[in-house]
């Protein structure tokens, strides 16, 4: 089975030490955080959205992944009660037994 390869990268870098420096706190010169994740070729596209919103939570961008989490699950949400919907019976006329298995 092919698998299909992913990488998120983030980089900065200050031209100075002074551009890193701020109110007695100092913040590194150079970050470079990557992120690689290899998924076979028939996974969800969920699975890598949630990959890459780990790779923003660690570059920052804190609260994305539980964001996406929950945009994840009101979609499935949603998906399992359409497909209830369709399997509604309430309309089914029981009023003969015999003639529903």
């Amino acid at each position: 089975m092919a698998t299909k390869h992913f990488e998120f990268g983030y980089i900065t870098s200050g031209d100075t030490p002074d551009d890193c420096s701020f109110d007695d706190v100092e913040f590194p010169h150079r970050t470079n955080i990557t992120h690689s994740v290899s998924f076979s070729e028939d996974a969800r596209w969920v699975n890598v959205l949630k990959q890459f919103a780990m790779f923003l939570d660690s570059t920052g961008y804190v609260g994305v992944r539980d964001a996406i989490d929950k945009y994840i699950d009101q979609k499935d949400a949603a998906l399992y009660s359409l497909f209830n919907d369709e399997e509604d019976t309430t309309d089914e006329d029981t009023s003969n037994p015999g003639l529903s298995d």
